[in-house]
Parts: structure tokens; C-alpha cells; sequence
């Protein structure tokens, strides 16, 4: 038997011997005055705002959010990261669901998103979406009015609708990554 020749597509590789630095991205927000959310339980209803970013390539390590409301029972949720086109959320750019659970009594929300590997390049949009019934109300995050730039936040009702701007006001999403 003689062996033949393979030819194997391998994932991109880069390779750099810069110092990776710390940086939290978008809105840090801890206002329990101020909020946006999900007033109700909406299965596919999606939520977020678009982060811009400092360096390319930014690798992120970290999502957190400030709840602004009390939760009353456990609330699952995927988070999303998309790329930007024209002003809306484009691509999904994470390989994998992200769940995140919200427990009852929670005042904050960290998600480790070391394991997912994401990397961008440009301004991204970062999402959570309702996907498991619950018991109660909704959950609200920490907002702060937005009229220097700041951010909107952007939603839709269900995973096939089109993305709308529908506030003003800046959701305190944001991400610890480094550049």
C-alpha cells in the first residue's frame, strides 16, 4: 500500500510576542435608578448595545452586567456576540451557545467567556436572550441615559425579527478583554 498526499485546511494561527493588556469595554453602569430589561417572560426576546473596541485584535475574557431589578426566580439565558454592520447586529461570532442562569436574589452577572475563545476586530454587539420559561416577572440591568454616544440599546422580538434601536439609554453590558 503506498500513502498519498493530503491536503488539511488548519485553523488560522497568529502569533505575536506583545504584551496582551486589561481593558473593560462598554457601559460599566451600576444604577439601580436607571434600568432597561425585560419587563416580561418573552421566550426569544434579545437584548443588548454595541461595544466599541480600542486595539484589534481584542480577545474577550469577561461579560458583566449590574441587575437593577430583584429577581424573583431563576431566569436562563444565552448571551450573544455579533459583528456590526450598518449600525445592527450582524454575525453571530461565538461557535458555541453561551447559557447564563440568574438566580434568584442576584445582583450582578459575570460570565467567564475564556473557554469560548472569541476574538474581534472592529465595534461588536453583545446580547442576552430569553430562552427558558420562568416564574414571575422579568429582570432589569443597570442603565444610564446616552446622549453623548454612549450606546442604544438594541432589541428583537424573536430570533427571526429584525434588530430596532429602541432607547436612548445605555445598558451596563460590558466586558473585561484584553488587547
Amino acid at each position: 500500500m503506498s500513502m498519498q498526499p493530503s491536503v488539511t485546511q488548519l485553523k488560522e494561527v497568529r502569533v505575536s510576542n506583545k504584551k496582551w493588556k486589561d481593558v473593560v469595554l462598554g457601559n460599566t453602569t451600576q444604577s439601580k435608578s436607571g434600568n432597561a430589561g425585560f419587563r416580561s417572560n418573552r421566550l426569544g426576546y434579545e437584548m443588548g448595545s454595541i461595544i466599541k473596541i480600542k486595539k484589534s485584535p481584542t480577545h474577550l475574557k469577561q461579560f458583566n452586567a449590574a441587575i437593577a431589578s430583584d429577581v424573583t426566580d431563576s431566569i436562563k439565558m444565552r448571551l450573544n456576540f455579533y459583528s456590526v454592520k450598518d449600525g445592527l447586529p450582524n454575525e453571530l461570532l461565538q461557535h458555541q451557545n453561551i447559557f447564563v442562569t440568574i438566580k434568584k436574589g442576584q445582583e450582578s452577572l459575570h460570565v467567564n467567556l475564556e473557554p469560548y475563545d472569541i476574538y474581534v476586530d472592529d465595534k461588536f454587539f453583545v446580547s442576552l436572550e430569553w430562552i427558558e420559561n420562568a416564574k414571575g416577572h422579568g429582570v432589569m440591568f443597570s442603565a444610564n441615559l446616552s446622549l453623548f454616544g454612549g450606546g442604544a440599546i438594541i432589541s428583537r422580538e424573536t430570533s427571526q425579527a429584525q434588530w430596532e434601536k429602541v432607547s436612548i439609554a445605555g445598558i451596563g453590558f460590558n466586558v473585561l478583554a484584553e488587547h
